[in-house]
């Protein structure tokens, strides 16, 4: 048997009448983007009801049919907004890159059907007033993005992504030195160091750093730190004999 449910629709300050099964998923037909503020009707057999929302809380009253019907009214109840408040809410937006990289990495953000995203790169809590997401970015430090999506009005959860940047290399040692120095190489937790000592660039297949190096000649040290993959930018130090 069909159910009128009157509903107060804040942000268009107007009220909106829909008619469907209450059991029938997805039914309902409401304008997309709304926020849910009151509604109410009839459940046959159960009683009537009616929901609106004071200091941020949806507040019921309940008129069952008869006293043991009090429970399954509520639940009633309960469904239809769980109903309704699905068809409200808007998409939170997908954050995309590599959350770990070594010069940059791109970042992309999905954009939801009929939605404007919104984005931050500083940590900050986007809004409808800030930066609109058109089109994949480039990051070159450390970052959190965080990103909403727009809709009629009705903004979505906030996602958020930290891109985290693989630091490079500390090479470390006595320049200018007198018969010889010795170098060390530090980088991030959990990374392997590779390093060159006749100025090429190095790579995962460079000799390993294990120990302090010990130099007698003026010579150019470089290393890069790898991690899950991820080369870092490579550092460069010269030490020069004296």
């Amino acid at each position: 048997m069909a159910k009128v449910i009157s509903l107060a629709i804040g942000q268009y300050n107007g009220t909106f009448t829909v008619t469907g099964d209450i059991a029938a998923t997805g039914y309902y037909t409401i304008v997309q983007g709304a926020v849910l503020q009151s509604f109410s009707g009839e459940v046959t057999s159960l009683g009537s009801f009616a929901a609106v929302v004071e200091s941020g809380t949806m507040k019921y009253k309940l008129e069952p049919a008869a006293a043991d019907k009090a429970k399954d009214l509520m639940d009633a109840v309960s469904a239809i907004e769980e109903l309704l408040n699905a068809r409200f809410a808007t998409e939170v937006p997908v954050i995309s890159g590599n959350t770990l990289f070594g010069e940059s990495t791109e970042v992309s953000i999905s954009i939801p059907t009929d939605c404007k995203v919104y984005y931050t790169t500083d940590g900050s809590t986007p809004t409808a007033e800030g930066t609109e997401y058109t089109e994949p970015f480039e990051l070159e430090d450390t970052a959190t993005v965080k990103a909403i999506a727009v809709k009629d009005g009705v903004e979505s959860e906030v996602a958020s992504e930290t891109f985290t940047k693989l630091a490079a290399p500390v090479i470390s040692g006595e320049t200018p030195f007198g018969e010889s120095t010795e170098v060390t190489i530090t980088g991030p937790d959990g990374a392997s160091i590779y390093y060159t000592t006749d100025g090429s660039t190095p790579t995962s297949a460079s000799s390993a750093y294990s120990e302090a190096i010990t130099l007698t000649a003026t010579t150019t040290v470089k290393a890069i730190a790898v991690k899950d993959g991820v080369s870092s930018e490579v550092a460069s130090e010269t030490f020069t004999k004296s």
